[in-house]
């Protein structure tokens, strides 16, 4: 009985053991399987977001191009008007190597830039025979060579100008096979699009676009331990270069770009690729394949440019990446397997409560920020995650601005840390205050900032419609007052626009301005040691934009933000920016050389002569014609008759009307209790002094 008893235990435990160990294996394998999926999948995403920021930029260009050239604007006989529309476009648009138009009687003008020369060519067959004219120059305007050349170019004998042409009533585009460019030996690709011009003359533009960019981003990109991600073509040419140590300069990435994936030296890129082929390279899907005695997975997903090429965001991860996890998850159960059922199940239980203990720290560590415990999140920016928090000691509301090292490069570090020391720097009312700065043991860099609850100008507008003129005269002016102590200790702002406007309570005023993120802030008095933001580079919101900011940026000043203060202005006034285009080229046109329509004309409202002067005033093309500083608007909108409408009272009673509505019962239930906390805070400071 008891021999009986104890081979059913044993026969018992052994079953259940083998059951245990057969659950875990399995369960181990998917676990390799899925995070494999998941790596490659989400490298895909972020491989073909590069792709589609790479080109839609490219194609927006080429449309602008065309728009111009049937408009008149851009003519073979005048090169000058190529340059023109070009040239700046060229300078903020990197990938962009040349700009070339011709005609079907192959008359061509050629536009290339390289580093910071510049250089055309313009044929002409008809006239000058195989003569092509070469001019060379830097910069804008100093001219060092112009010569002629016997080169024999015609640009009817292109393939980017006989299949633009082709469709032509379709207005597609034509992209090239990727090839190496004659003129800069760099490799890349040509799109072009033909269009009629007046007069019926039917014109060819193409635009020459580097692929150089493509291998410095998946050279840089971290997979996995041993994961690589490149960019193919439907043929099979790398555009896209994989992680590798011989990939770590300029001169090697541009031998190997457009090399096959067999001619790298990277063995299992072709096991990877022949794994693809060989299962339907037709399909977005994940499949495994072995490769050097191990396991891998290779994913391929589409990135489709026009007229049907297509493009291929290939990821290859190794299981080994995986495995260590994995290996340890298994051997934990093959010991609690042969130990015993009953030993297992305890041990079980109490690894269980061990893991929700050591969890519950680690969340607890996670929300602790020096004296700060995070709360909520709150928001989400191109600079990190904002979260309500509380202070250990003080009761005052806080926001916190975190951001994660690993994640973003030393340039974004930077700029992070010198928002937080630029704007701890601003003490006015109006400029929204930053209390503490640091950097936790992980790696976490953050900054706490006062709480604000309230609407940003951008979210009032669109949902209330245009503000009434004292209202707007309420809110610019005490902009005008945190510009211009920014401006005092010379920095200036570079990114005024609605949304980094916000109107909260204080002081019994529901109509009080707080200007945030001065995360592109210029330090005219630091001189931006650390090159943050290069000085010939386009910056700000296109909308908000000053001419000399798109044109000039270097000489970016006071005067700029007074520009956009303007433009804000407008937008309070009308419900509408200064200028609205469908690109942002266009937009940017627009703000260099054409003059606004006045408030009065875009509006239904009636404005007083002297507050349309104002804003008309600070959107002056040139500096020198706005107004001198902060301060001199403040003066004119105090003396504009609408000044006296609006002030706490009118502001309070708007809110008790439009306040649940605009912000919702719960956020305005919020705000009520934040003026609480704001009051109580301010009473106790009180009684202690």
């Amino acid at each position: 009985m008891r021999r009986s008893l104890i081979r059913n235990l044993v026969l018992l435990s052994l079953l259940t053991s083998g059951t245990i160990l057969a659950v875990v294996l399995v369960a181990a394998h998917r676990s390799v399987d899925e995070l494999s999926r998941m790596v490659i999948q989400s490298t895909e995403a972020r491989v073909n977001a590069q792709l589609t920021g790479f080109f839609e930029s490219v194609r927006q260009v080429l449309g602008a191009g065309a728009d111009w050239g049937r408009s008149g604007r851009i003519r073979l006989d005048d090169p000058q008007s190529v340059n023109t529309l070009f040239m700046p476009i060229m300078t903020h648009v990197p990938q962009l190597s040349a700009v070339l138009i011709a005609n079907e009687k192959g008359d061509s003008y050629y536009l290339m830039r390289r580093d910071d020369t510049w250089k055309s060519r313009m044929s002409r067959p008809a006239a000058w025979g195989s003569r092509d004219r070469w001019t060379s120059w830097r910069d804008q305007s100093n001219e060092v060579m112009e010569e002629w050349k016997d080169t024999g170019f015609d640009a009817r004998g292109r393939p980017w100008f006989g299949e633009a042409l082709s469709r032509k009533e379709t207005a597609a585009l034509h992209w090239t096979e990727p090839y190496t460019f004659f003129t800069t030996r760099e490799p890349g690709v040509t799109v072009s699009r033909a269009f009629q011009a007046p007069g019926g003359e039917t014109l060819v533009l193409a635009l020459d676009v580097q692929l150089m960019a493509l291998s410095r981003f998946t050279t840089g990109l971290s997979v996995s331990p041993h994961g690589l991600a490149l960019v193919l073509t439907h043929g099979g040419q790398v555009l896209g270069l994989p992680r590798d140590d011989r990939f770590e300069d300029v001169e090697s990435i541009r031998e190997a770009v457009l090399s096959r994936p067999d001619e790298l030296g990277i063995p299992v890129l072709e096991d990877a690729v022949a794994a693809w082929h060989d299962r339907g390279d037709g399909d977005a899907r994940i499949y495994s394949f072995r490769s050097g005695g191990g396991d891998w997975w290779v994913g391929a997903d589409p990135f489709e440019l026009d007229g049907g090429r297509r493009l291929w965001a290939t990821v290859v991860v190794p299981e080994e990446d995986f495995l260590a996890g994995v290996i340890a998850q298994r051997n934990q159960g093959i010991a609690i397997a042969v130990i015993a059922v009953t030993l297992a199940v305890l041990l079980a239980f109490f690894l269980d409560r061990s893991f929700r203990r050591r969890v519950r720290k680690a969340v607890e560590a996670a929300k602790q920020l020096g004296q700060y415990t995070l709360q909520e999140k709150i928001g989400e920016g191109a600079m990190g995650s904002v979260y309500r928090a509380q202070h250990a000691m003080l009761r005052r509301p806080t926001a916190v601005k975190l951001l994660r090292a690993e994640k973003v490069n030393e340039t974004t570090l930077a700029r992070f840390e010198r928002e937080a020391q630029l704007t701890s720097r601003l003490t006015h009312p109006n400029t929204i205050a930053v209390y503490d700065y640091g950097r936790t043991s992980n790696d976490v860099f953050y900054y706490a900032m006062e709480y604000l609850i309230g609407v940003d100008l951008k979210t009032l507008v669109s949902r209330m419609g245009p503000l009434e003129p004292g209202r707007v005269i309420h809110i610019v002016s005490q902009m005008c007052g945190s510009l211009a102590e920014a401006h005092d200790v010379g920095m200036v702002h570079r990114d005024i626009k609605p949304a980094n406007i916000f109107l909260t309570e204080r002081a019994g005023d529901p109509d009080f301005v707080k200007v945030v993120d001065f995360g592109l802030v210029k330090d005219l008095a630091g001189g931006d040691e650390l090159e943050i933001t290069r000085v010939n580079t386009l910056t700000g919101t296109p909308l908000y934009l000053s001419p000399e900011s798109i044109n000039a940026p270097a000489t970016v000043g006071p005067h700029s933000d007074i520009y956009a203060l303007g433009a804000v202005s407008y937008y309070l006034l009308t419900g509408r920016p200064v200028f609205q285009a469908k690109t942002i080229v266009e937009v940017c046109s627009k703000h260099l050389k054409q003059v606004p329509s006045k408030p009065s004309e875009v509006s239904e409202r009636a404005f007083s002569e002297a507050l349309e002067d104002v804003v008309m005033a600070c959107l002056a093309k040139t500096p020198a014609q706005r107004p001198a500083s902060a301060g001199a608007i403040v003066e004119r909108l105090a003396a504009c008759p609408e000044a006296a409408d609006w002030g706490p009272v009118a502001a309070q009673r708007w809110w008790a009307k439009n306040g649940g509505a605009l912000l919702g019962p719960e956020l305005q239930a919020s705000r009520e209790s934040l003026r609480g906390e704001v009051n109580l805070a301010v009473d106790l400071r009180a009684r202690v002094v």
